[in-house]
């Protein structure tokens, strides 16, 4: 059913259902003190010098780890950050390279800040602004969602009052379509 909802266009497109955006800053993860990638300048948890993720992004070829990162050119910057993913063999291992930010979207950013492990709650909470989505208002409902409403509220009202006030307003009389024929035909039996 939930997949038939988002099929059908109930969550919101441009946030992916996430009802937040993050800003896709290029100091994600970079330290200001470490201005290469092989002296450290990556501080995002588990891409530490000598982990997987740090190998990866050393030997991808795309750009040199031992080069200060602002002197990256356009492309190597791009390439850096942005990269669509791109499968490759690093140290004899098949893996999926991606630029910094959708990596760590994906990973990380995607993620319930209260599901996360400290540290990298921590990182999230440190290195992101969240802010409501522009289009949804953070409600991860897409227009035609918010629009549909039972008695003037919609789904995502509905979901951010009390129990006790979406009790009353649930019990409140609806106005009758045609009110008269409807409580003749309720009188005649």
């Amino acid at each position: 059913m939930t997949k038939n909802f988002t099929r059908t266009g109930g969550m919101c497109p441009r946030c992916e259902e996430a009802g937040a955006r993050s800003p896709t800053s290029t100091r994600l993860g970079c330290t200001t003190t470490a201005s290469r990638i092989n002296e450290g300048a990556l501080t995002i948890p588990g891409y530490k010098p000598g982990g997987w993720n740090f190998r990866l992004y050393c030997a991808s070829g795309f750009f040199d780890p031992d080069k200060p990162i602002r002197k990256y050119t356009k492309t190597e910057l791009h390439d850096f950050l942005h990269h669509e993913p791109t499968r490759m063999k690093i140290a004899g291992v098949n893996m999926t390279y991606e630029g910094l930010i959708p990596r760590v979207q994906k990973s990380m950013l995607s993620k319930d800040k209260e599901a996360m492990q400290p540290h990298i709650r921590a990182f999230v909470e440190d290195a992101v602004t969240f802010t409501a989505c522009p289009e949804c208002g953070g409600t991860r409902l897409s227009e035609a969602a918010r629009s549909s409403r039972i008695k003037g509220i919609n789904i995502a009202e509905a979901c951010a009052m009390q129990i006790s006030v979406l009790g009353r307003v649930g019990r409140r009389p609806r106005r009758a379509v045609g009110g008269t024929a409807a409580r003749r035909a309720q009188a005649d039996p």
